[in-house]
């Protein structure tokens, strides 16, 4: 009986050293959580105000795409006159006297008559080329400014996303600005929404009661 009264206070020491180990080691493991979640919030907030940060403001981002789309547009010009004129060059190195022929030498070609052959000729090469000349400077624009083009692309998904959001579909895609191709403005954007919630409005309203 003596040695069972020494071997409890013994048991009873190691049970306490246990707990208290035990405690210890839960104490550490929740600090480590507390300490990750912490870090994990710190990152994301970080993260996302870098995000708006990099993003150009709405302003910037319609004045950037429609400097664009004009330069684009300025470029097409000289490519499709270009056109015009190698266009216009071939058909008069291929027949010299088309001016001077009478009815008579007139030879048509494809069933129309040269002069109309040529002019037709000319207005298709001009086009093709104004298209050539207006996507090659998107591309070279695409490969000069990479920063601005990442930019410019970020707040296009942005801006599309919030159009796919509010836009009632319902309607015809050609009715009062399906698109937001008149949006220049935070202004004009609220507006546009506006709208949107109108004729949702409206074909509730006038939906017929099933």
């Amino acid at each position: 009986s003596h040695n069972m009264a020494a071997i409890r206070p013994c048991e009873f020491l190691t049970w306490r050293l246990r707990g208290a180990y035990t405690s210890r080691t839960q104490l550490c493991r929740a600090l480590v959580i507390n300490v990750s979640d912490t870090r994990r919030v710190q990152t994301c907030r970080q993260s996302s105000t870098e995000t708006k940060e990099r993003m150009m403001s709405f302003q910037q981002y319609r004045k950037l795409k429609q400097s664009i789309k004009v330069k684009a547009r300025l470029a097409g010009i000289p490519a499709g006159l270009l056109g015009m004129t190698t266009s216009s060059a071939v058909n008069i190195s291929l027949n010299p006297r088309m001016f001077e022929m009478t009815p008579e030498e007139v030879k048509p070609i494809l069933g129309m008559d040269p002069i109309l052959f040529a002019v037709l000729c000319g207005m298709g090469s001009g086009v093709v080329g104004y298209m050539v000349g207006a996507n090659l400077f998107l591309k070279l624009w695409t490969l000069i400014s990479r920063k601005d083009q990442q930019k410019l692309k970020e707040r296009d998904d942005d801006f599309l996303r919030r159009l796919q959001k509010h836009r009632f579909s319902e309607f015809n895609k050609y009715d009062d600005d399906y698109y937001g191709e008149k949006v220049m403005t935070p202004s004009d954007y609220r507006q546009w929404v506006r709208q949107q919630q109108k004729k949702r409005k409206d074909a509730a309203t006038s939906a017929p009661a099933g």
